[in-house]
């Protein structure tokens, strides 16, 4: 169970960073919106990489998902 303490903590100590990291972001390209579009952009690059890697399971086909 110490694995999950350590996993919320780190989720947590995440979170806060994330916060100043965006802030920098948006003060270094002085554009809000754009600063969300490369935050968000740079997340959904990261897990497109990660899922495949990590994923156990198959990839449902969109005639399945319907």
């Amino acid at each position: 169970n110490w694995i999950l303490y350590l996993f919320a903590i780190l989720c947590g100590v995440g979170t806060a960073l994330q916060s100043g990291v965006n802030s920098q972001l948006r003060k270094s390209v002085n554009n809000p919106l754009f600063a969300a579009l490369i935050s968000f952009s740079v997340g959904f690059i990261t897990i497109l990489i990660i899922f495949p890697i990590f994923n156990k399971n198959a990839i449902p086909s969109a005639s399945t998902l319907k």
